[in-house]
């Protein structure tokens, strides 16, 4: 007879299973590569759109050009990026945080994906305003997070706050 299992167990398993992959992990890093795709396909949806109206297809077809989003954004890849930042860049990639915890003259952020945690540390003289120090982890403490899981984490937080 097979073993019953919570159903916080089985999600827990599937969350460890199902991780998702970057699809480009120096992404990033590489904001030369983002201002290129980005670039090109601009380019490539103006020359098509204007060759288009200028009748370039013959026997009167028509091209019908889809609008295509491309994410660029100065989401970091790893919590350590996000050291040095001021707190407005934090709320602008991340949304408000979810728990905000004060003691002056510092304070932390709190961000919750539902798998992941994201804890921003903030401090400054007069009103904290700078990230000091970042941390991301696994809401399971039995789970340790690895940088690829925190580029995910970091990811899915972004997305997140975008809906």
């Amino acid at each position: 007879m097979p073993a019953l299992h919570s159903q916080a167990a089985v999600s827990r398993q599937l969350a460890k299973e199902l991780r998702p992959v970057p699809l480009w992990p120096e992404w990033p890093e590489r904001p030369s590569l983002r201002f290129f795709l980005a670039a090109t396909l601009v380019l490539t949806g103006l020359v098509v759109g204007a060759m288009g109206l200028a009748g370039a297809f013959p026997n009167g077809r028509t091209v019908a050009v889809m609008p295509l989003v491309v994410l660029v954004s100065d989401a970091p890849a790893t919590a350590r990026e996000l050291v040095g930042r001021r707190a407005a860049d934090i709320r602008q990639i991340f949304g408000p945080p979810l728990l905000i915890r004060r003691e002056p003259p510092a304070e932390i952020w709190q961000y919750n994906s539902g798998t992941c945690v994201l804890d921003v540390y903030l401090y400054g003289e007069q009103q904290p305003d700078r990230v000091t120090h970042a941390e991301v982890r696994h809401t399971d403490p039995d789970t340790g997070a690895d940088d690829a899981f925190a580029t995910d984490c970091l990811f899915a937080l972004q997305v997140s706050a975008e809906n």
